[in-house]
């Protein structure tokens, strides 16, 4: 009599962390020789507007989509088989989905002369922290405004933003 093992998941369960818009790959894994895999995603309303992807295969890929302010854990079950034996129960893996930053800029109306710095407003649906960075035109460039290029943290409700002491009356 020959007992044939219940195929399990080697690879790791945890299938990692993307931000929503992107690609993700996870490649599904056992040490049973001739494993096939068959896995469902767990249907989620702000996952690609509620669309779910299931398949067969050693490769669950795809690109998957936050629509919310909050990181959404991605549950994939994996069900396993070899030698005719199936897993007991599908392993479970798991892709966080962060959510895109969302930040609505309130615009400066006014900046009194003589000032060197200018709060810009925001607010945010995020739960997560995010960071910002500031591009100026050309234009804005050559009367001595600055980018911000390293990446900022937000923190508070404003960002502040250096003025040129001489900056001319203007929208930048």
């Amino acid at each position: 009599v020959k007992v044939n093992p219940v195929p399990v998941l080697s690879s790791d369960k945890d299938g990692g962390e993307i931000c929503s818009g992107q690609n993700f790959l996870y490649n599904v894994a056992s040490l049973t020789t001739g494993t096939t895999f068959t896995w469902e995603q767990e249907y989620h309303p702000e996952i690609n507007n509620g669309t779910i992807a299931n398949g067969t295969g050693s490769r669950i890929e795809g690109v998957l989509t936050n629509t919310s302010s909050t990181p959404i854990a991605v549950t994939y079950k994996v069900t396993l088989e070899a030698n005719g034996c199936t897993s007991v129960q599908p392993e479970i893996v798991t892709i966080n989905v962060n959510p895109a930053p969302h930040l609505n800029v309130s615009r400066v109306t006014y900046i009194p002369t003589g000032e060197t710095e200018a709060l810009v407003g925001y607010t945010s649906l995020n739960t997560v922290s995010m960071t910002y960075t500031v591009v100026f035109s050309e234009a804005a460039r050559r009367i001595g405004f600055r980018d911000i290029s390293t990446p900022v943290v937000l923190s508070g409700s404003n960002i502040p933003i250096e003025v040129p002491v001489d900056a001319p009356k203007g929208a930048y």
